[in-house]
Protein backbone atom coordinates (compact mmCIF):
# COMPACT_ATOMS: atom_id res chain seq x y z
CA UNK A 1 0.00 0.00 0.00
CA UNK A 2 2.66 2.58 0.85
CA UNK A 3 4.55 1.84 -2.46
CA UNK A 4 1.48 2.37 -4.23
CA UNK A 5 0.89 5.68 -2.64
CA UNK A 6 4.37 6.73 -3.12
CA UNK A 7 3.62 6.45 -6.36
CA UNK A 8 0.42 7.54 -6.50
CA UNK A 9 0.66 9.69 -10.15
CA UNK A 10 -2.20 9.84 -13.03
CA UNK A 11 -1.10 6.57 -15.00
CA UNK A 12 2.10 5.86 -12.86
CA UNK A 13 0.48 3.00 -11.01
CA UNK A 14 -0.55 -0.52 -13.18
CA UNK A 15 -1.04 -3.68 -12.55
CA UNK A 16 0.69 -6.20 -14.83
CA UNK A 17 -1.64 -8.37 -17.54
CA UNK A 18 -0.01 -11.04 -15.96
CA UNK A 19 -2.02 -10.92 -12.50
CA UNK A 20 1.28 -11.51 -10.62
CA UNK A 21 3.11 -8.17 -10.38
CA UNK A 22 2.83 -4.55 -10.19
CA UNK A 23 4.44 -1.42 -12.10
CA UNK A 24 5.15 1.76 -10.69
CA UNK A 25 6.09 4.79 -12.74
CA UNK A 26 8.29 7.63 -11.42
CA UNK A 27 10.46 10.52 -12.44
CA UNK A 28 13.84 11.61 -11.55
CA UNK A 29 16.51 13.81 -12.46
CA UNK A 30 14.48 14.16 -15.77
CA UNK A 31 14.33 10.45 -16.36
CA UNK A 32 11.37 7.59 -15.94
CA UNK A 33 12.06 5.06 -13.62
CA UNK A 34 9.87 1.70 -12.69
CA UNK A 35 9.34 -0.08 -9.68
CA UNK A 36 8.49 -3.92 -9.91
CA UNK A 37 6.70 -5.63 -7.11
CA UNK A 38 6.02 -9.15 -8.27
CA UNK A 39 6.00 -13.35 -7.67
CA UNK A 40 8.95 -15.00 -8.76
CA UNK A 41 10.51 -18.20 -7.52
CA UNK A 42 8.09 -18.61 -4.19
CA UNK A 43 8.85 -14.67 -3.34
CA UNK A 44 7.53 -11.41 -3.48
CA UNK A 45 10.19 -9.55 -5.47
CA UNK A 46 11.27 -6.15 -6.22
CA UNK A 47 12.94 -4.54 -8.76
CA UNK A 48 13.69 -0.69 -9.41
CA UNK A 49 14.98 -0.04 -13.16
CA UNK A 50 15.29 2.79 -15.82
CA UNK A 51 12.27 2.16 -17.80
CA UNK A 52 14.02 1.41 -20.81
CA UNK A 53 15.86 -1.63 -18.85
CA UNK A 54 13.81 -4.95 -19.12
CA UNK A 55 13.12 -6.69 -15.78
CA UNK A 56 14.81 -9.86 -15.35
CA UNK A 57 12.97 -11.54 -12.58
CA UNK A 58 15.60 -13.34 -10.60
CA UNK A 59 17.62 -10.05 -10.41
CA UNK A 60 15.24 -8.37 -7.88
CA UNK A 61 15.24 -7.97 -4.33
CA UNK A 62 13.32 -10.47 -2.07
CA UNK A 63 11.11 -9.14 -0.33
CA UNK A 64 8.68 -12.08 1.57
CA UNK A 65 9.08 -16.20 0.69
CA UNK A 66 5.11 -16.67 -0.39
CA UNK A 67 3.03 -19.64 -1.75
CA UNK A 68 0.83 -17.38 -3.93
CA UNK A 69 0.92 -13.52 -4.77
CA UNK A 70 -1.60 -12.09 -6.96
CA UNK A 71 -2.66 -7.73 -8.32
CA UNK A 72 -6.60 -7.20 -9.49
CA UNK A 73 -7.32 -4.26 -11.12
CA UNK A 74 -11.25 -3.38 -10.89
CA UNK A 75 -11.53 0.19 -12.26
CA UNK A 76 -9.31 2.11 -9.94
CA UNK A 77 -9.27 -0.24 -7.01
CA UNK A 78 -6.42 -2.16 -6.63
CA UNK A 79 -6.25 -5.53 -4.83
CA UNK A 80 -3.35 -7.61 -3.72
CA UNK A 81 -3.66 -11.06 -2.23
CA UNK A 82 -0.85 -13.36 -0.98
CA UNK A 83 -0.96 -16.54 0.67
CA UNK A 84 1.79 -17.68 3.09
CA UNK A 85 3.89 -20.56 2.64
CA UNK A 86 1.39 -22.60 5.50
CA UNK A 87 -2.20 -21.44 3.40
CA UNK A 88 -2.70 -18.32 5.01
CA UNK A 89 -4.55 -15.87 2.78
CA UNK A 90 -4.54 -12.04 3.32
CA UNK A 91 -5.80 -9.47 1.00
CA UNK A 92 -5.52 -5.69 0.91
CA UNK A 93 -7.23 -3.36 -1.16
CA UNK A 94 -6.05 -0.04 -2.08
CA UNK A 95 -6.99 3.06 -4.43
CA UNK A 96 -4.92 5.30 -6.05
CA UNK A 97 -6.16 9.12 -5.72
CA UNK A 98 -5.31 9.80 -8.87
CA UNK A 99 -6.69 8.32 -12.28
Amino acid sequence: ANKVRAGDESGAVAAGSDGKSLVIASRAGGKTYKTYLYWHGGYLMESFLAADQPLAPGDGEKIARLADFSVRRTGRLLTFTAVSPGGRRASLSVCPRSS
